[in-house]
């Protein structure tokens, strides 16, 4: 017991280390940041454009999303250091950090906050449920503490319309200071132009990425890249501990981009750093940005690909300046390779590697999907062209051949001319005309099937009293030889069952479009949503169609003003279908919210059969519904009696069920049914077909359809009316080709749909008691209209199966709660 106690005491200590640490880094993380933020407002606010403009501070101040007082702090130090500035900048500067805050306290509207459940919420903070007091206060102050900067943060996150005029309107206030002190030159009017044009279009482009839109890609990269050559042209004048700042800022910002975002943007964004700060030296950073790249794909370690890169930079700077300037341009270069190694081990770059890891993924699955698609089609069209094959096969199958109907024709001569005195002139004399006769006799039997006396000369016709006798001998002959070819002919089976594996993959590819496809519109709009609601989020995700979901990574609901609830209505309204409250899972400190179309309705049913001989029932019932929300009705009376008919009912029920469950489409199904009972039918001697009532209800969407061939009407019961649906088509295997016709039907909440076999009605054709006791019905469970519907039947003289099912609409919400 004394060592479980030292134990567990070895163990909480090394947690509470670990806590420490990572505490510790978290502050200095943060420190390291708000220092940064800082440092780039002074270079911004330092950095002075023609006509003596100075928008780019200003756009930064406004742009800033949650580190807002830094910026503030940075560029008031920037005024400080200048003396050519004018105090007046530090009064616009303050008011419209001011004015941001004030219209970030005064525009929220909080309500409720998204709470996360218990078990979540110590996942993530890693509570234990029993905890000394001490230990609870802590954590409780720590996480009001996050709170009220989470809080902060948001006030700071207006709406981009309010930030740009608030910085136009501190542009205007600057330069119409400057126009009036500078006694109305047209240096100070061109210098407001500048500033007034700069500024809000630096706002608008810096809060894509200042604002952490990472819905918007594309305009996500051209931020960071405008950004990125801001701050290096802004320091082009500054040096640290006698290097050049610029080189330093553009080595470490295209190795960050070059380790985050790939080789071809680091390179892209190395060239334009590059620029920025003297275009000559271009190319030393897009030779960095190649060898990082390299170093790191050879799995060498961080700081030897980082010397390497700096080193080959280096090698170009002796090109424009020399060996002097090449050992400033390695030492600066060494700096800026320092900073961003000690970022990426103090974890600045986790969260954008975790993004960047997720993209990847995310691009890996679309490729993957994509491929598959194209190789499922691929087969798909092969399996169609190898249907048409054979299908061709199968109708050149059907005629004899060529060879066969000249041994046909000459076996019905040889017969009739063997005793005939005129033989000597017709297979003498005349023997070529006579051959010629033959050979329009097969073309005809080829092309027609068969010969009449119109294809016979009328010499010969009037010479040949046989001529009658021989042409019904032919005829004859080809008939028999056809049927046998026909019923050896399995070609036209296999194309039937190519061409139904063809249909199966395109319905599938089809399918999975639909539901697997992003709707980037909508991600757009939901992200704009969460960040309104003042909900956090990394990534937003919306893909499917009837089964729509939303994917929210990395969320954040601390600060949220909206209730679950109304997160969940607002949301569905959105999507144009009613969601599922979200629900939360967290995965390496990871919280992924999740929200997904809801089902509208669920069913109650039941099902009674009855055996007209009192042993072996030719009707199979099967209810059952598959993974993608659909609920399926069949009934299958296999036609005549006995096991061959319970033979081909369950055949039909199970090979039904498979297909279903499966996904595949009903049509689809049903054709493949067909073709597999036509199939054995050809092989037995016996009847081998059977009737199928199928109706498919989609839960999402309460749309039924219903599918017969050759079976009874179906009843829907809805209050006191009462509706017949009824298709006529052939039973299955009857025809080679069954055409598959589906009724839709919308259901609603309440409604009764009722099934029968066609024994239920043997007395009954028209179904007048049936409609009659429906009437009435609507109140009763579905197992007492199934049992009082059988046993109608079954007090009548009825010699057949009799079989029914009842299915009962109900609310979604009735079954989960």
């Amino acid at each position: 017991m004394m060592q479980e106690n030292v134990k567990e005491r070895v163990e909480k200590e090394k947690e509470g280390t670990l806590r420490d640490v990572t505490a510790w880094r978290k502050r200095l993380r943060w420190l390291i940041g708000e220092l940064l933020w800082g440092g780039a407002a002074y270079l911004l606010g330092c950095a002075v454009l023609p006509f003596g403009a100075r928008p780019l501070g200003l756009g930064l101040l406004c742009a800033a999303g949650g580190h807002t007082l830094s910026t503030l702090a940075g560029l008031i130090l920037s005024v400080l250091t200048d003396l050519q500035m004018p105090v007046v900048y530090i009064c616009v500067y303050s008011a419209a950090a001011l004015i941001r805050f004030a219209a970030g306290l005064l525009l929220e509207h909080p309500e409720a906050r998204v709470e996360l459940p218990e078990s979540i919420r110590k996942k993530l903070y890693g509570e234990a449920e029993k905890e000394i007091d001490l230990e609870e206060t802590e954590r409780d102050a720590r996480k009001e503490r996050n709170l009220f900067l989470q809080r902060m943060r948001n006030i700071f996150t207006e709406n981009l319309l309010l930030r740009v005029c608030i910085a136009t309107v501190a542009a205007f206030a600057v330069s119409l200071w400057r126009i009036i002190a500078g006694g109305f030159h047209f240096y100070d009017l061109f210098g407001a132009s500048v500033a007034l044009l700069i500024t809000p279009l630096s706002v608008i482009v810096w809060s894509v990425v200042l604002g952490r839109k990472p819905q918007y890609a594309v305009f996500c990269r051209i931020s960071e890249a405008t950004l990125g050559i801001a701050l290096v042209w802004a320091s082009s004048d500054f040096l640290l501990g006698g290097f050049p700042l610029a080189v330093i800022l553009s080595m470490a910002f295209t190795l960050y981009t070059c380790a985050t975002r790939g080789v071809v943007l680091g390179s892209v964004f190395g060239v334009l750093f590059g620029v920025a700060y003297l275009p000559l030296y271009a190319p030393s950073f897009l030779l960095a940005s190649l060898l990082f790249f390299l170093m790191r794909e050879q799995k060498k370690t961080l700081s030897a690909s980082v010397f390497l890169a700096v080193l080959a930079a280096s090698a170009w700077a002796l090109y424009p300046g020399g060996v002097l300037n090449a050992v400033k341009f390695l030492s600066a270069g060494l700096l800026g390779g320092a900073a961003f190694s000690v970022l990426q081990k103090l974890g600045g770059g986790t969260n954008v590697q975790s993004a960047k890891k997720e993209s990847t993924s995310l691009s890996m699955d679309q490729t993957r999907y994509r491929d598959s698609n194209e190789r499922f089609r691929g087969i798909s069209d092969a399996f169609a062209s190898l249907s048409e094959m054979f299908y061709n096969l199968s109708d050149r199958f059907r005629r004899p051949g060529t060879l066969d109907l000249r041994q046909i024709c000459d076996g019905a001569f040889d017969s009739h001319c063997q005793d005939c005195p005129n033989k000597t002139i017709c297979w003498g004399l005349e023997y070529q005309e006579t051959l010629g006769v033959v050979n329009i006799l097969i073309s005809r039997l080829h092309t027609r099937g068969r010969v009449e006396r119109g294809q016979i000369p009328e010499h010969l016709c009037r010479r040949c009293d046989s001529m009658d006798l021989i042409l019904d001998q032919i005829n004859r002959d080809c008939a028999r030889l056809t049927g046998e070819m026909l019923r050896n002919n399995r070609t036209e089976i296999f194309a039937m069952d190519y061409e139904s594996a063809a249909k199966i993959i395109n319905d599938a590819l089809e399918e999975d479009d639909g539901e697997y496809r992003y709707d980037g519109e909508q991600e757009r709009q939901v992200a704009e949503y969460l960040r309104d609601a003042g909900i956090a989020a990394g990534s937003v995700t919306v893909y499917g169609n009837r089964r729509r979901q939303i994917l929210v990574r990395n969320v954040n609901v601390e600060g949220a003003k909206v209730t679950p609830e109304t997160l969940r209505s607002d949301l569905g309204e959105m999507c144009g279908m009613e969601l599922s409250r979200p629900a939360f899972e967290v995965e390496n400190r990871v919280t992924t919210m999740t929200l997904q179309a809801k089902k509208k309705i669920a069913v109650q049913a039941a099902k009674n059969n009855l055996c007209a001989d009192g042993e072996v029932s030719g009707d199979t019932i099967n209810l059952f519904s598959n993974k993608k929300d659909y609920f399926y009705a069949l009934i299958s009376d296999g036609m005549g009696s006995g096991k061959e008919a319970a033979f081909t009912s369950n055949l039909c029920s199970v090979f039904l069920e498979k297909m279903l469950r499966a996904g595949n489409r009903a049509g689809t199904s049903l054709r493949m049914l067909n073709n597999l009972i036509c199939s054995r039918e050809d092989n037995s001697a016996r009847e081998c077909s059977s009737t199928v009532d199928l109706m498919e209800l989609d839960l999402m969407t309460a749309e039924a359809s219903f599918i017969k061939s050759g079976a009874a009407p179906s009843f829907i019961v809805r209050g006191k009316a009462v509706h017949r649906l009824q298709v006529g088509s052939a039973p299955i295997g009857i025809i080679r080709t069954v055409q598959t016709q589906a009724t839709p039907f919308l259901l609603k909440e309440g409604d009764t749909v009722v099934m029968i076999s066609d024994g239920i009605q043997q007395n009954d054709p028209e179904c007048e008691w049936l409609t009659e006791y429906l009437t009435g019905a609507s109140e009763q469970s579905p197992e007492e209209i199934v049992y009082r519907i059988c046993l109608h039947a079954a007090n009548t003289d009825t010699r057949d199966d009799c079989s029914a099912v009842a299915i009962r609409i109900l609310s979604a919400d009735q079954t989960e709660n």
